[in-house]
């Protein structure tokens, strides 16, 4: 992968300056721009680099640059330790828990943050992340589930580990609707564990077959695997654009970069194409490699946009899919998938009945968010509990939601069409 001379123009100088770093950082090309920088233009960037989530990645660029403040080279130098010291703990109470699916001989694939720090940075204190995502056979969900609650593991969502009892004797599943178990936290609150059955929930138009990915998955430990090269790129695309609406920044397109540079000898990119159209993720494909290919300079092969039909790409889309990317992501980090969908909806009787399902999920469903199985009477308590719960976590946001406030239900209906767009709901 080599650069080239192509220019990308930002209407932010300080997204202009920090792309042109991480250019000359994932191309191996020293970088001569910063005569002109201010201190300010410096905490600027440091600013960018928190809401992309490569802080550590920007003191790996910057310490060798002499101009840098020594303020600003000592703060990130912090950042960057911090989080090398707790990605540490973290790994070291992962591979605890991997040594104990393995003596019950139960293999998994790591995915994402976990496997990208290990094998792909190869230094951990490189890659931020909120939490450790592995994918699971689903037929040994209970029994990982049991191990993990006796080692006093606890839902996210309960900051205590009250009613542990309720955690037991009980038949686990993963909601259609989601990809993963409701996060789990270890005991000291390091860790975040997401469990995978699926890469893609049950109810998507996405089609990614579990079965075969174990079929094609790589061995690289005793009962440890990664995804085959061809379904990682395919996979992370997926998940920077329709998982993460581009709302993970420039660290989903630095992982990118570092994905293709490390498996370049092992992708076959007929084998993607192919993976690609079984899995209905061309849309998703094509505009990621499209915008890695602009954004980073990085070369993707010609034949897989002329293969995947690239002259079908809609370019509104992707200009809408770059604001995102580089939209101050605070407004709308707390938009989960389900708002935006009930407010980006037209008709009263659609958000309406959206509104109920949000309201009142299945006592399957809220047996997995509160302590209380779903075959007690206790459980009609809860209900009026969830919806103050998610009263304490909307009403700030619904209340920015005003039509004088065109910058949020711009972007609000901004991220719907391109998620429907991106799922092949509209053309």
């Amino acid at each position: 992968m080599q650069p080239d001379s192509s220019i990308l123009i930002l209407p932010d100088e300080s997204d202009q300056m920090l792309v042109s770093l991480i250019r000359a950082y994932v191309h191996h090309t020293s970088f001569d721009a910063w005569g002109a920088a201010s201190l300010n233009d410096w905490k600027i960037l440091v600013e960018k680099s928190i809401r992309h989530r490569i802080t550590p990645v920007l003191y790996d660029i910057v310490k060798t640059i002499d101009r840098c403040p020594q303020g600003i080279a000592g703060r990130l130098k912090r950042d960057y330790l911090q989080n090398g010291v707790l990605n540490a703990r973290r790994f070291h109470i992962f591979h605890e828990l991997i040594a104990d699916l393995r003596k019950q001989n139960i293999p998994v694939i790591l995915l994402k943050g976990v496997y990208y720090a290990d094998y792909i940075y190869k230094n951990i204190a490189l890659r931020t992340m909120d939490d450790f995502d592995i994918l699971i056979q689903k037929k040994y969900l209970n029994q990982i589930l049991s191990l993990l609650f006796n080692r006093q593991y606890r839902f996210a969502s309960q900051k205590i580990t009250k009613h542990k009892e309720l955690y037991f004797n009980r038949s686990y599943f993963v909601s259609p609707q989601l990809k993963h178990f409701p996060t789990l936290i270890s005991p000291d609150g390091d860790l975040g564990l997401e469990i995978h059955c699926g890469l893609v929930p049950e109810d998507s138009s996405i089609q990614i077959d579990s079965e075969n990915i174990w079929k094609r998955a790589v061995q690289i430990e005793d009962n440890v695997w990664r995804l085959c090269p061809e379904d990682l790129l395919n996979y992370h695309c997926y998940h920077t654009g329709i998982t993460h609406l581009f709302r993970g920044g420039l660290r989903d397109f630095i992982d990118l970069v570092k994905v293709l540079d490390h498996d370049q000898d092992r992708i076959e990119w007929s084998a993607f194409v192919k993976t690609v159209r079984t899995c209905k993720t061309e849309r998703c494909v094509v505009m990621i490699l499209a915008m890695v290919q602009e954004i980073l300079n990085v070369d993707i092969e010609s034949e897989v946009f002329k293969a995947l039909e690239a002259g079908a790409f809609v370019g509104r889309f992707q200009t809408e899919a770059m604001c995102l990317l580089f939209k101050d992501s605070q407004a709308v980090r707390g938009f989960s998938k389900d708002f935006i969908r009930f407010w980006a909806r037209s008709g009263i009787v659609h958000k309406i009945l959206m509104l109920f399902r949000i309201l009142f999920p299945s006592k399957q469903i809220m047996a997995l968010m509160y302590p209380v199985k779903n075959s007690t009477i206790r459980m009609l308590l809860y209900y009026p509990r969830r919806f103050i719960d998610l009263l304490r976590r909307y009403v700030a946001i619904v209340c920015k939601m005003q039509p004088a406030n065109s910058y949020l239900m711009q972007t609000v209906h901004q991220m719907n069409q391109l998620e429907q767009w991106l799922l092949g709901s509209i053309k």
